[in-house]
């Protein structure tokens, strides 16, 4: 890890504007300032920057809170860099402005030239930070543990157990990919010996089963005999069948020819009927003619009553007459008596008419507000349902939005709507410019796999084959970064396509909601203004309905007295005297015309018995005919009675047919049943012989399956003892124990030969990974021995200035071990302070050091404010605190 460019803001002492420090310039940096500055702070932004992890306070392991300069609210780290010959941007956030803490994490490769960043950033912060340690391989206690030797814990690595010192080289020498390996192959031993497992259990439970075919031969043997039997028997039955088809013919044939006969009955009794219908019906006619006959009246009887009624009729017409001429008088005499009401009513009743037009002008105006309020009634209950409709559509569309959405206004969701609208247009253009990176890296990566063409697809130089590899390996590694974020920025754009639709139609509802609110507004206000109309017109109402029934009855006494004088006036009384006596007369001339009515009846009747009597005279003669007709139906009658008789005879010879064909039924009946029982215990016997048919392939299948489960077994057996002698082999004893003792000698002689120079060659270090134990035998640990010229001492026994060496010894050579280190390797040595405890001559010896080594490292930054030191270094980055936040200078001093 190189760095390259620093922006900080509100971090400890640093406060707004953004301070931007660049190292990419240099290569030996000293950060000088006095105490309380800001150097330190500069090399915790990068750790937060990249970890989240700085300066602690207390047992807190990540101190977020502690970083934002007092006052603030926002704190952001932006740190650049190189790693793999990649530029990376990280970009750390942390707020407190709205109370609860908040922190937000960006990642991704940067373009210096172009500007141009790439995010990597995952969906949440814990897996962006998951990517930033795989990208960097080391996490941040290797990183403090090496690389970076903080202010007052240069002995961070020297001050551990053995345990945690074998576990950072563990982690330097990048030994967890060993540990994951062990994991995964004891995962798959556990997953085989669970296979083994079930194999041998599923092999023992198919030996137990096959054990049961014996069983299944001789019960097929017993079932096959029984098939034989019931097949003789149903042979048997098929015969017994065939003598009662037989029979069966017969029976037929006698049932047809009894129904011919029957039918041949039935057709002589219809005749028989038939004829005697006709006879019945000749003899009633003879009877009432001869009735008739007999007692027909006298015909100058019937003549002489005739003229008797017609001269009666003629009386009775002239007095009916005269009777009409009562009724005109009495019409006359009435018309006379309402013209005299009429003429007295209104002599009397010229102010009762103006009461009564008044009357019904309040009756008219009574039902005109009647109507009025119904019509207002109505329009009252109409919106009254306008508006409960308004409320069931706005709870209706209420459902159809989530509940998150029914928290914010309209606005709100048009704001939110347009966001998410912005964020999905910029990721379908990231996702074209995406597409179209990959269509032309499909393309270069066709020309770097083209052996025929030696010469570079971007510059079209001439390549060596190693150099057409590592460009394939290049464009292979784009290939698999560009598909990724492509792969995200379609999962994103679903996403927020799916969420587009719900706040559209969140949106949509909303406004619909807002029309209704609206409009609900508006219906209450007229509901109250026509309720208040209503409520008015009700009191008017009953006022007129109040006033109506006085005048009503005030009229009623008025008419009642003018009806008493009208009864009293003589002219009155005269006209009523006449229209009474000719109302009498009237009524007489109704019984007139009754009788009148009763005469001409009469005669009617007397003219029809005159008319009947010249039909008689035919009559007579048919009579004679009727009687010839008659003896002829007789001896017919009796003529078809006797063929009758014989054939009841004929068919009395099939009394016995129905009890024949009964017992034939029943026979068939008992037939069936037998052959169904026969059939039912054939297919139950053929059913249990193909179960155990089937029973024996299974078994057979089992055999097979056993022996193929054993097989699989051993095989898992095999698998399985593979599996545990590689996670032997992988554990901290074996490969990584390896990997560690092969590493320590490297570390041993880096740092015995830095010591050497730092202490004239009086100190050494010893590294031993094997402790011997009192009982006999060894174990694993990583002690540290150190001798000098007063031989071998702990390291608790040396001076802080001769610890400070020791320590600066080792962890150069444990950052020297792990620039060399592939995957891992971050280029760069940090050292926070810690040169205080030194003379000028270790000063000396420590700055000959940092000259030497400073070709095995990209980038060096030394924190010092110790003047001797400072004077040694070619550019310094001086921290100055002033009032708005510490402030960053560069001085190039050659």
């Amino acid at each position: 890890m190189i760095p390259l460019t620093l922006r900080i803001q509100n971090f400890l002492s640093y406060g707004t504007p953004i301070q931007t420090i660049d190292f990419s310039h240099y290569k030996l940096i000293c950060l000088s300032g006095k105490n309380g500055h800001g150097k330190s702070a500069l090399l915790d932004a990068m750790t937060w920057a990249l970890w989240g992890q700085a300066r602690k306070t207390g047992n807190t392991s990540k101190a977020d809170s502690g970083i934002v300069k007092l006052g603030q609210t926002d704190v952001m780290v932006i740190f650049d860099f190189i790693f793999n010959n990649q530029s990376y941007r990280v970009k750390r956030v942390f707020s407190t402005k709205y109370g609860k803490p908040k922190a937000h994490l960006d990642f991704g490769t940067y373009n210096q030239d172009t500007d141009y960043f790439i995010p990597l950033t995952e969906k949440t912060i814990r897996k962006t930070q998951e990517c930033i340690d795989k990208t960097l391989g080391l996490t941040y206690e290797s990183f403090i543990n090496s690389s970076f030797l903080r202010q007052g814990q240069a002995n961070e690595f020297s001050k551990k157990s053995p345990k945690e010192r074998k576990e950072i080289l563990a982690s330097i020498l990048g030994l967890d990919r060993y540990e994951k390996a062990k994991k995964l192959a004891l995962e798959h031993a556990r997953k085989t010996g669970q296979e083994k497992t079930h194999l041998d259990k599923l092999a023992l439970h198919i030996a137990k089963e096959c054990e049961q075919n014996s069983e299944i031969e001789k019960k097929v043997i017993i079932v096959t005999e029984s098939l034989k039997q019931l097949t003789n028997k149903e042979k048997e039955a098929h015969n017994v069948h065939e003598q009662l088809e037989k029979e069966q013919k017969t029976l037929v044939q006698k049932k047809q020819e009894q129904k011919l006969l029957l039918f041949e009955q039935e057709q002589k009794r219809k005749e028989i009927q038939k004829q005697t219908d006709a006879f019945k019906e000749l003899s009633r006619i003879w009877r009432k003619i001869h009735a008739t006959l007999i007692a027909a009246p006298d015909k100058e009887t019937l003549e002489k009553k005739r003229e008797q009624l017609a001269k009666q009729i003629t009386d009775e017409q002239i007095k009916f007459k005269e009777n009409l001429t009562h009724k005109e008088a009495f019409l006359r005499y009435k018309e006379q008596e309402q013209e005299t009401v009429y003429k007295l009513r209104k002599k009397y009743a010229v102010d009762l008419q103006n009461k009564t037009l008044q009357l019904e002008r309040n009756k008219a105006n009574l039902k005109t507000k009647e109507e009025t309020g119904r019509i207002l009634q109505q329009e009252l209950k109409a919106l009254h349902n306008e508006n409960k409709f308004s409320h069931s559509a706005i709870e209706e569309l209420k459902k159809t939005i989530k509940p998150t959405y029914l928290i914010s206004d309209t606005q709100e969701l048009q704001k939110t709507f347009e966001r998410y609208k912005e964020h999905y247009q910029k990721w379908i253009e990231q996702g074209n410019w995406v597409a179209s990176e990959l269509k032309s890296l499909g393309g270069k990566q066709a020309l770097s796999q083209d052996t025929t063409n030696p010469s570079c697809p971007l510059c079209e130089q001439n390549l060596s084959q190693a150099r057409k590899r590592f460009l394939h390996k290049k464009f292979e590694d784009q290939h698999q970064f560009l598909n990724h974020r492509l792969a995200r920025l379609k999962n994103l754009i679903t996403k927020t396509k799916a969420t587009l639709h719900e706040q559209h139609a969140a949106l949509e509802a909303s406004k619909k909601i807002d029309d209704l609110l609206k409009k609900q507004t508006e219906l209450s206000s007229c509901i109250k203004t026509k309720e208040e109309h209503h409520q008015a017109l009700v009191k008017e109402l009953t006022l007129i309905t109040t006033e109506h029934s006085r005048e009503a009855q005030i009229l009623k006494e008025q008419t009642e007295k003018i009806d008493q004088l009208i009864i009293k006036d003589t002219a009155y009384l005269e006209i009523k005297t006449k229209r009474e006596t000719a109302e009498k007369l009237s009524k007489r001339s109704v019984l007139e015309q009754n009788k009148l009515q009763a005469l001409e009846k009469e005669l009617s009747h007397i003219d029809v018995h005159l008319k009947d009597w010249h039909t008689l005279d035919s009559e007579k003669n048919m009579q004679v005919e009727r009687k010839k007709q008659l003896d002829m139906l007789s001896t017919e009658i009796k003529r078809e009675q006797k063929a009758e008789q014989a054939l009841i005879l004929k068919y009395k010879q099939y009394a016995d047919l129905e009890k024949e064909l009964t017992a034939h039924n029943q026979k068939e009946r008992d037939y069936i049943h037998h052959i169904a029982t026969i059939t039912k215990e054939k297919e139950a016997i053929l059913q249990e012989k193909g179960s155990l048919e089937n029973q024996q392939k299974k078994l057979g299948e089992q055999a097979k399956l056993q022996k193929e489960c054993e097989r699989k077994a051993k095989e898992q057996e095999t698998y399985y003892q593979e599996y545990q002698a590689i996670a032997q082999a992988l554990s901290k004893d074996g490969i990584q124990a390896l990997l560690i003792e092969e590493a320590l000698p490297e570390i041993e002689q880096e740092a015995n030969e830095l010591l050497s120079r730092l202490t004239d060659n009086q100190t050494h270090i010893f590294i031993e990974s094997l402790r011997d134990l009192k009982k006999g035998g060894t174990r694993e640990t990583l002690d540290i021995n150190i001798s000098d010229s007063n031989g071998i001492r702990p390291y608790e026994m040396f001076s802080g200035g001769e610890a400070f060496r020791l320590d600066f010894a080792l962890r150069i050579a444990l950052s020297k071990l792990l620039a060399r280190r592939a995957g891992t390797s971050l280029q760069t040595l940090i050292i926070d302070e810690g040169f205080g405890s030194q003379d000028e001559e270790g000063l000396s010896r420590i700055m000959d050091v940092l000259y030497k080594i400073q070709d095995d490292f990209e980038k060096i930054i030394i924190v010092s404010h110790l003047s001797s030191m400072k004077d040694q270094f070619p550019v310094h980055f001086v921290v100055d605190k002033q009032p708005q936040g510490s402030r960053v200078t560069v001085k190039e001093l050659g």
